[in-house]
C-alpha cells in the first residue's frame, strides 16, 4: 500500500505480482527484489510454524506481517514492522536493533522464537533503513496520478421508514471528507455515521444518518471535501420526500384499485350480456 493505494498484489500459488504499472523498465529490480524477499520470508514463516508447533501446540497458524516506511514532507523518515499469529499475539520489531518487543506475558514465547532468527531480523532492518524509502519513492513517482486525483463526491439524501435520514456520499477521492447535518442552521451532533468504506475504483463512500424528530424542522446535509470549491449541500424537501415503504404502498394500492376497476368492469359487461340474451328469449 502507498497512502490508501494498493500498489500491488502478490499470488504465492502462481509467485505473479499483480500491479497497475505495466512493463516499467524503471519497475523491473523493484519485482526482482520482492520476489526474493517473499521467497526468503516465506521461508522463515515455515520455520516459524514449525517451531511455534513444537514449542506452543500452534498447529497451521495464521500469520501476519505489516512493515512498511513514512516518508515525511521535512525529509525525515520512520519505519515500522509488526508480526502477528491468529490475531492473539502481537509483537513490533526494535528499529535499531534486531530484537522484538512483546506486550503480553503469552507474548514472550514467539518473542523467543523471532529472536533467534538473526539472519531475517537483520535484513529486516537493512531493509527499513536503505531500501523502503526509495522504494516508497519509486511508487509514488508511478503513482502520483492517482494519488494527486481530486474526484468529487456524489450525493443524495434517503428517508428511511423507520424515520430516519440518512445522508449517501460516495465516489470521492481522496478520502479525506466531512459529511454533517445541519439542523436549522446548527451542526448536529447526534448523527451516526459509518465511517468510510472503500468502493470497488479506489474511491470511497460514507452514510451519515440522523434521527427525524420533526418534520417542521430544516434538514439539510453539508458535504465538504478537497475537490470542491466550497461546502455541497443538501436539503431534505419534507413536502417531496417519501420513504420506499410508502411508495410501495402506494403502488400496491394502485395496482389493487385497477384489478378492483377491471373487476367490476367485467362483471358489468358480463351482466349486460346476460340481460340482453334474457329478453330476447322472452
Amino acid at each position: 500500500m502507498l497512502d490508501d493505494y494498493r500498489v500491488f498484489t502478490y499470488d504465492s500459488i502462481s509467485d505473479v505480482f499483480s500491479h497497475p504499472f505495466g512493463q516499467l523498465e524503471s519497475l523491473s529490480t523493484v519485482w526482482r527484489d520482492l520476489r526474493d524477499c517473499t521467497n526468503f520470508k516465506t521461508g522463515y514463516f515455515n520455520l516459524f510454524s514449525r517451531n511455534a508447533n513444537l514449542t506452543l501446540g500452534l498447529k497451521g497458524p495464521l500469520i501476519q506481517l505489516m512493515y512498511g516506511c513514512q516518508l515525511r514532507d521535512n525529509g525525515t523518515s520512520s519505519g515500522l514492522y509488526h508480526f502477528s499469529v491468529n490475531g492473539e499475539y502481537s509483537l513490533s520489531m526494535d528499529m535499531d536493533s534486531p530484537q522484538w518487543h512483546s506486550y503480553l506475558p503469552q507474548d514472550l514465547d514467539i518473542k523467543n522464537i523471532l529472536d533467534r532468527f538473526e539472519l531475517w531480523n537483520h535484513n529486516n532492518l537493512i531493509y527499513i533503513h536503505r531500501d523502503c524509502v526509495p522504494r516508497l519513492k519509486k511508487f509514488y513517482k508511478h503513482s502520483r496520478t492517482i494519488l494527486d486525483q481530486q474526484v468529487r463526491p456524489e450525493a443524495v439524501i434517503r428517508h428511511q421508514r423507520t424515520g430516519a435520514l440518512n445522508c449517501v456520499v460516495t465516489g470521492f477521492y481522496p478520502k479525506d471528507i466531512t459529511v454533517e447535518w445541519i439542523v436549522d442552521g446548527q451542526e448536529a451532533l447526534d448523527g451516526i455515521s459509518t465511517g468510510l468504506l472503500p468502493n470497488h475504483d479506489q474511491t470511497y463512500q460514507i452514510q451519515t444518518t440522523i434521527l427525524l424528530s420533526d418534520t417542521t424542522h430544516n434538514y439539510s446535509c453539508q458535504i465538504k471535501h478537497s475537490s470542491l470549491q466550497e461546502p455541497m449541500v443538501l436539503t431534505w424537501d419534507a413536502s417531496s420526500s417519501m420513504t420506499d415503504e410508502n411508495k410501495l404502498h402506494i403502488g400496491l394500492i394502485a395496482g389493487l384499485v385497477a384489478v378492483f376497476t377491471l373487476i367490476i368492469f367485467l362483471v358489468c359487461i358480463t351482466l349486460k350480456r346476460v340481460i340482453w340474451k334474457t329478453n330476447m328469449y322472452l
